[in-house]
C-alpha cells in the first residue's frame, strides 16, 4: 500500500519539505496553500504515520488563527452517494486530531463535497 499526504498551509513557504518512509507507506509533507492527506482505500481514520505531521499543521493552524479572523475547513471528496459516510467518517477524524492538538473546534468546519479525488480530505485556512 502506497500512502501519500501532502500538507500545506497558507502561512508557510512553498520550498519547506518532509519526506519520510515506513515500510510499505511514504509520507511527503510540502508546505503551500493547504494541507492534503490521502487515506488508503477503505481506512476510515488518519494513518498513525500522519499524525506527527498533522500535530505540526495544528500548531501552525492555532497559530495563525490567534493572529487573525479566519477558520479552517476541513474537506472530505465523496464522488458517489455510498462514498459520503467514509468520507464524512475522515473529515470528523482530521477534525478530531486538529482539536486534540489545539485548534479551536468553533473555528473549523467539515464538509463533504461531491467533486475532488476520492480518499483525500483537504485542510484550508480560509481568511475572513
Amino acid at each position: 500500500m502506497r500512502l501519500t499526504v501532502f500538507a500545506a498551509l497558507l502561512i508557510l513557504p512553498v520550498a519547506s519539505a518532509f519526506a519520510a518512509e515506513t515500510n510499505s507507506e511514504t509520507v511527503h509533507i510540502s508546505f503551500a496553500k493547504r494541507a492534503e492527506i490521502g487515506f488508503a482505500p477503505g481506512a476510515e481514520v488518519v494513518p498513525a504515520v500522519v499524525r506527527p505531521q498533522l500535530a505540526h499543521v495544528a500548531r501552525e493552524l492555532k497559530a495563525a488563527l490567534a493572529h487573525e479572523p479566519a477558520t479552517v475547513e476541513v474537506e472530505a471528496h465523496a464522488p458517489t452517494p455510498e462514498a459520503r459516510i467514509l468520507a464524512l467518517q475522515r473529515a470528523v477524524d482530521v477534525r478530531g486530531a486538529l482539536v486534540d492538538d489545539g485548534v479551536p473546534a468553533e473555528r473549523i468546519n467539515v464538509l463533504v463535497v461531491r467533486t475532488g479525488a476520492p480518499d483525500t480530505v483537504i485542510i484550508y485556512f480560509r481568511r475572513h
